[in-house]
């Protein structure tokens, strides 16, 4: 651990994942459970609905309209059943929003948001949720037309950001992602609860 503290000694970056770690749990489970739970429809039957074509969502190559209506057409669910429900599912931590904005108030590393997701959520993060707040800059993959955890979506934000991949840290939930990352140089951290990763930091120099 000692040489991992001294590369990063000149960390300037740190780079959050959204859902499952700013937010609770990953989108698509968990809104199959709560929309089953809601209209009493099958949960895998709505699950596998909502991944049909949502790797092209999240790329940005699928409207709005047009996903929820084929998939308000598969399940049955109205639109706007799926969206209150959705919307409630993306609500961020408390205690992750308490972290960010100490972590902001030190002044001594950008905050980036990197996130897989779609327009209707990158939307309402940004207006109901204030992420522009908390992070200096905001990525998500349907408006970029790149996913985590491939190489392609790391080296644009690298580019974005001016940065190398040793002033860069890089949060995640996703165990897929964290090798993403630390293929193309980033020094990865697997998200599990907020006291891991003030721990987790701590042993990389940063200060929390």
């Amino acid at each position: 651990m000692k040489d991992k503290k001294k590369a990063m000694k000149n960390i300037r970056f740190i780079i959050f994942d959204y859902g499952g770690v700013i937010a609770p749990k990953a989108l698509t489970r968990e809104l199959s459970k709560k929309l089953s739970k809601k209209t009493g429809k099958d949960e895998e039957l709505i699950h596998k609905a909502l991944k049909k074509k949502l790797k092209k969502f999240e790329l940005g190559k699928i409207k709005c309209s047009v996903f929820w209506s084929e998939f308000s057409e598969r399940t049955k669910i109205k639109i706007t059943e799926i969206r209150d429900i959705l919307f409630n599912t993306i609500k961020p931590k408390k205690e992750m929003l308490h972290f960010l904005t100490e972590l902001k108030n030190r002044k001594q590393y950008k905050l980036i948001l990197l996130s897989n997701n779609i327009r209707d959520i990158s939307r309402h993060l940004v207006r109901n949720y204030a992420m522009k707040k908390y992070f200096d800059r905001l990525f998500f993959s349907c408006y970029i037309g790149k996913m985590k955890p491939k190489k392609a979506i790391y080296k644009y934000v690298l580019k974005k950001l001016g940065a190398s991949p040793h002033e860069v840290v890089f949060i995640d939930d996703k165990e897929k992602n964290i090798v993403g990352a630390e293929s193309v140089g980033i020094c990865g951290v697997l998200f599990r609860n907020l006291e891991q990763l003030k721990k987790d930091l701590r042993n990389l120099g940063i200060k929390i």
